[in-house]
């Protein structure tokens, strides 16, 4: 995302994708979070025992929504000509 905001456009990036991701993580996090503990286990060890998958989909859906937030806010910006153009690496000459 921050290529995008050195441009200051989202051109080339699918947006429906990243929609999909964002459903599929709040799915899973909400799955996650709605699940009956297995009997004889507190509600506490199940959340802890969980954490990684939900700090990893929530973690996920936190950088797409900042995603969502460049779409938004450059949805009408398009790059100029030589930003399009220049070398990511640098020109040939430099070391």
């Amino acid at each position: 995302f921050f290529f995008q905001y050195k441009r200051k456009s989202t051109i080339g990036v699918s947006y429906s994708l990243f929609a999909l991701v964002m459903l599929g993580n709040s799915l899973y996090g909400l799955s996650v979070l709605l699940k009956n503990p297995e009997p004889g286990q507190g509600e506490g060890d199940y959340v802890l025992h969980h954490l990684p998958w939900l700090v990893g989909s929530l973690g996920v859906l936190s950088l797409d929504v900042v995603i969502s937030f460049q779409f938004l806010a450059y949805r009408r910006g398009r790059p100029g000509a030589h930003e399009e153009r220049d070398a990511l690496l640098g020109e040939q000459g430099d070391n």
